[in-house]
């Protein structure tokens, strides 16, 4: 009755009654959305299980690969270490080859005499090493 009142003062619309076939196609159509978005909800919890698994998937595939180079970074600083250590080597070798004296104490007739010194890197003497050839005449070869 009060529904009434209002209608007729222009607030609101008289209500209108639903029959009972009416009643059934709302409570159907009611019961198709809520499946419907019940439905939505289950595939989007599905899709955001599958972007967590493959977030996981990426972070285990990133510390495998910070630790291959962390590896790849300790082998380079090994090369580095051990390339500097082979530098100094060619140096001390470069050097000894330099401080070598050869050199010729006495040139005769028949008979030369070479001599080497090596020096180590603080220039002390460490070896000492002579060579002395004889000079023939060549003989011709004899007749078999």
């Amino acid at each position: 009755m009060n529904a009434h009142r209002h209608a007729a003062d222009g607030d609101e619309p008289a209500p209108r009654l639903l029959g009972p076939a009416e009643i059934r196609d709302l409570a159907d159509r009611t019961s198709s959305s809520t499946k419907a978005i019940a439905q939505v909800i289950r595939e989007n919890e599905e899709a955001v299980q599958q972007a967590v698994d493959r977030m996981g998937q990426v972070s285990a595939h990133l510390a495998s690969g910070r630790q291959l180079v962390d590896k790849a970074g300790g082998a380079l600083d090994s090369i580095i270490e051990n390339s500097g250590k082979v530098l100094e080597s060619i140096k001390q070798v470069t050097q000894s080859s330099e401080e070598q004296a050869e050199t010729t104490l006495h040139i005769g007739r028949n008979t030369q005499v070479w001599e080497i010194r090596i020096e180590n890197e603080d220039g002390k003497l460490v070896c000492i090493s002579r060579l002395t050839l004889a000079v023939v005449p060549r003989q011709s070869p004899k007749p078999v």
